[in-house]
């Protein structure tokens, strides 16, 4: 059954060998302008218009602030009023009722891009976090990794790290605890159903494959897409050549299930091969004005067939709802979280980074996914074992991709192919 207002945020517990590099848009995670270790500002917004702060009145900061310097029994450092004056400020945003924003410290938002590469220091996870009982959820347990070795599962969900209690924390407060230098452990107590389960768990160097792909049934690609970062728009377009132009394949399976979104200029670029020249994002300020990114090369055009599932997310909301109203493919599966949402990160002057939600995007042909979701062809409810165990895809068990492989065998029927 769908979570509801879960925030779904991609982040793999690690620490990450090399920094992003080059210019990056993300839907879901919503970066603007990340270049050579530098984040520049949304266009129309500096970092000194929105230190002003126009027409908000702090006096009752400054009393707050005055009372405490004057009639405090215990004297204030710098450096707690340095953390008092961070508290005050990630206050200011959690008022906002916006469940995506966040006030991260230099360090935080470091480790945050530190993530969008595919070899990481840690336990080898893919997190989201479940604002309805606040706290970070287990989506993917990576193979060959700490996490897998020791027994940590799907669905688990962070409770306590190094005997300190995590309830409420976001992901990057979680993350911080998480990691750390390779070869140390790190203790921590996952709730699981009505139970507690203890792990302690090694930090080492972990390689995640952000898309899979082979041939399966004969002549069908199969291309599954965790997230929309690092290279997934290339690994993707390699898996075409390698089974579809090479191999032949007559049709394609694209596995989108717990896909929570990414890059905007990736999922783009993969949307140029499966979609027909046009439209295919459409972004919406609070003035209404809009943007639009389309799509040039022509689609691929083999029978197509797309999975999703209530954690598919944001970018892969974008995707499968552009396939869905452009006709060139079936989706399967369940309907998608919902996130239709944009959101923006902004430097400021002290090296922090607050990021905000500040546009609603469209599919091309102008469909709202945000709260709605994209509602599949074809319902398929998933098993028990498909909802609680990743490692049962493309078994027996999940009944989505039989499926899935049903329908597009008579797709491919059907075009006489």
């Amino acid at each position: 059954m769908k979570k509801s207002h879960v925030v779904v945020l991609s982040v793999i517990i690690t620490v990450v060998v090399a920094f992003a590099s080059s210019v990056a848009t993300l839907i879901g995670a919503g970066l603007y302008y990340y270049q050579d270790g530098k984040l520049f500002s949304t266009p129309g917004v500096s970092s000194g218009q929105m230190a002003e702060g126009e027409g908000y009145d702090y006096s009752l900061l400054d009393e707050v602030a005055n009372a405490i310097e004057e009639i405090a029994l215990k004297p204030v450092t710098a450096e707690m009023k340095e953390e008092m004056i961070l508290d005050a400020a990630k206050g200011m945003v959690y008022g906002t009722g916006d469940a995506y924003a966040y006030l991260f410290t230099p360090e935080e938002f470091a480790d945050m891009m530190q993530d969008s590469e595919g070899i990481y220091v840690g336990i080898g996870v893919l997190v989201q976090q479940d604002l309805e009982n606040g706290l970070v959820e287990v989506i993917r347990v990576y193979e060959d990794t700490p996490a897998q070795e020791v027994g940590i599962k799907q669905g688990d969900y962070f409770y306590e790290i190094d005997g300190e209690n995590v309830a409420g924390y976001d992901i990057s407060q979680v993350k911080a605890l998480v990691v750390g230098e390779e070869g140390t452990s790190v203790q921590i107590r996952f709730l699981r159903g009505n139970d507690y389960v203890d792990y302690t768990v090694e930090r080492r160097e972990v390689t995640v494959h952000r898309v899979q792909y082979q041939m399966v049934d004969g002549d069908i690609a199969y291309i599954a897409i965790d997230s929309f970062e690092g290279d997934a728009d290339e690994l993707f377009e390699q898996a075409v050549e390698e089974l579809v132009k090479q191999q032949g394949a007559k049709g394609m399976i694209l596995d989108l299930r717990s896909n929570p979104g990414g890059d905007k200029d990736i999922v783009l670029n993969i949307a140029d091969i499966l979609l027909p020249p046009g439209p295919a994002m459409i972004t919406e300020d609070q003035d209404g004005n809009r943007q639009t990114d389309s799509t040039t090369s022509e689609e691929l055009g083999i029978p197509l067939v797309v999975l999703i599932n209530d954690t598919s997310a944001s970018a892969s909301e974008l995707l499968s709802g552009n396939i869905k109203d452009y006709g060139v493919g079936t989706l399967v599966g369940v309907n998608t979280y919902g996130k239709g949402t944009v959101q923006t990160f902004q430097m400021l002057s002290d090296g922090s980074v607050l990021k905000l939600t500040t546009y609603e995007y469209l599919t091309g042909k102008g469909t709202r996914v945000q709260d709605v979701g994209v509602a599949p062809d074809i319902v398929v409810e998933p098993t028990e074992a498909l909802e609680n165990d990743y490692e049962a895809r493309l078994t027996q068990e999940d009944n989505q991709y039989q499926v899935a492989l049903q329908t597009v065998r008579e797709l491919i029927a059907a075009a006489g192919n």
